[in-house]
C-alpha cells in the first residue's frame, strides 16, 4: 500500500506490475482485467486508481462475477486504492 507521501503526490505512486510510458498525445490502455487477476491471486497487494482512470477500471470491475471481493479505498485527490478479500462484501 503507498505511503502517506504517495497518496498526497500522485505523479510518485506506481501501481505495481505496471510502468505508464507516454508520449506526448499518446493514448495508453492498461489491462485492468489482467490487474485484477493479479490481485486476486497475490500477485500483487493493490491496484492504485486514479481519478482519470476510474471510470474506465469501475466498468470492467463491474463486468466480473467476483467483483464484490475487490474493496476499494477512497483517498484525498480522487485516488482509490483496491484490495482483495476472501469475503465478498454484502
Amino acid at each position: 500500500m503507498p505511503d502517506i507521501y504517495d497518496l498526497y503526490h500522485p505523479s510518485s505512486i506506481i501501481t505495481e506490475g505496471v510502468t505508464k510510458t507516454m508520449a506526448k498525445g499518446e493514448q495508453f490502455m492498461t489491462d485492468y482485467n489482467q490487474l485484477l487477476e493479479d490481485l486476486k491471486n497475490g500477485e500483487i497487494e493493490s491496484i492504485t486508481i486514479q481519478k482519470e482512470d476510474f471510470l474506465d477500471f469501475r466498468t470492467v470491475l463491474i463486468a466480473r462475477e467476483d467483483f464484490k471481493h475487490f474493496r476499494g479505498t477512497a483517498y484525498h485527490l480522487g485516488l482509490t486504492v483496491y484490495t482483495y478479500t476472501e469475503e465478498p462484501s454484502k
